[in-house]
């Protein structure tokens, strides 16, 4: 079974009124997660990778009342093929539709985001180059 995380500092990711934005910097693209998806994300926010059984457990806990969201393992997997997370051990074999466990993905910005050198920075921040 695999574990999975953010994969930062390539993904940054903000929530804010319970939807998170996610930037991939290194494809420009950014993505919206609401509802089940945001609770699957913020499950994964630790330093540590999490199983798809713990992720499972955190969107099942604050979604308790509502039907079943989808294939949480199938969801994660396609945040993977998205570049947002990876995955340590073997791909999640729970089905293959996500239910209500969905993100939007825009590509509207990706020259704007790709082109702002603000990402391309050290642990000391800006103007520091990587080394």
């Amino acid at each position: 079974m695999a574990d999975y995380r953010i994969r930062a500092p390539q993904v940054v990711h903000e929530t804010v009124d319970g939807e998170v934005v996610a930037i991939d910097f290194a494809t420009g693209s950014y993505f919206s997660l609401r509802g089940p998806a945001e609770a699957a994300w913020s499950a994964l926010r630790g330093d540590e990778a999490q199983g798809v059984d713990a992720v499972a457990a955190a969107v099942a806990e604050r979604y308790a009342d509502e039907a079943d969201p989808g294939p949480v393992g199938a969801f994660l997997d396609q945040l993977v093929d998205e570049g947002l997370l990876e995955r340590t051990g073997e791909a999640s074999a729970n089905g293959h539709g996500t239910g209500g466990l969905t993100f939007e993905k825009f590509t509207d910005m990706e020259e704007l985001i790709l082109l702002d050198p603000v990402h391309d920075v050290s642990e000391a921040g800006w103007p520091n180059a990587p080394t």
